[in-house]
């Protein structure tokens, strides 16, 4: 939400600026498309997300230069906000996959544990064998005295 109403203050502040410079003090009529805020501020999306070139702005005689020095200071502005926007919304997607990585890791901790303790306690298939060898040789053994 911070992002959104930074970068909505940004266009709407960057838009009226445009809208000034292009229409200057004076009331003559509009020579270009962007003398109206909207059209200025739909430019300034556009440019932003690069949908659109600057071309636009080589129609425009009067501070021309200062137009584009202040199209350019936008371009950089809205790109840093841009990308602080995906740093944040990356982390929040690792945060996300973290914390679903340490409940899923929780989970399994205590099925090994529960595994490990309502097992049966033989010793692993190998080598079960010789315990079963040795257990017979000992009822053998445990047979013979009794008779």
């Amino acid at each position: 939400a911070k992002f959104l109403i930074m970068l909505v203050v940004t266009f709407i502040g960057f838009g009226i600026g445009l809208t000034y410079l292009v229409n200057g003090d004076n009331a003559d009529p509009p020579v270009s498309q962007l003398a109206e805020f909207r059209e200025s501020c739909k430019f300034l999306f556009e440019v932003s997300v690069g949908v659109t070139e600057l071309t636009i702005l080589e129609e425009l005689g009067r501070n021309k230069l200062v137009i584009d020095i202040f199209v350019s200071f936008f371009i950089v502005i809205s790109s840093i906000l841009l990308l602080n926007l995906l740093i944040a919304l990356m982390t929040t997607e690792f945060e996300a996959v973290r914390q679903e990585a340490k409940e899923e890791a929780a989970y399994l901790k205590a099925q090994s544990c529960y595994d490990l303790k309502h097992r049966s306690r033989y010793i692993p298939p190998p080598i079960n064998w010789v315990l079963y060898f040795v257990v017979v040789a000992v009822h053998v053994l445990n047979f013979i005295p009794a008779l």
